[in-house]
């Protein structure tokens, strides 16, 4: 995430695997950039077919944006039932403005995976 002025302001990265994305690492600058930056890449996610996001640890800043602990064997179930398939391969760009970000609504989208 950059701010108004071109400094970056927070960020993140992960890996994609399959349906699921991990999340490894977010960092913030300025405060608050790494949510900013997270409902941008949700957003991209969901457009782009992916319906499972690990962040790994669950932590009250987690848990206000959605996330929740899911029991291991059920973790296991849901990575094999969706990371056979490739979705959106090669270098990722912003497709939405912050307007657009900000007025999404995320619905879930992933039952008896």
């Amino acid at each position: 995430m950059w701010n108004k002025d071109g400094d970056l302001a927070g960020g993140g990265y992960g890996v994609a695997v399959g349906r699921v994305f991990v999340i490894e690492s977010q960092f913030f600058r300025e405060s608050n950039a790494s949510k900013i930056g997270f409902s941008v890449l949700a957003w991209h996610l969901a457009k782009w077919g992916f319906v499972l996001a690990d962040n790994k640890w669950l932590t009250p800043t987690t848990a206000q944006m959605g996330f929740h602990e899911m029991p291991r064997p059920e973790y296991l179930k849901r990575l094999a039932a969706l990371s056979g398939e490739t979705v959106h391969p090669g270098r990722w760009e912003a497709e939405a403005d912050s307007k657009t970000v900000a007025d999404w609504r995320p619905t879930p989208t992933v039952s008896g995976v």
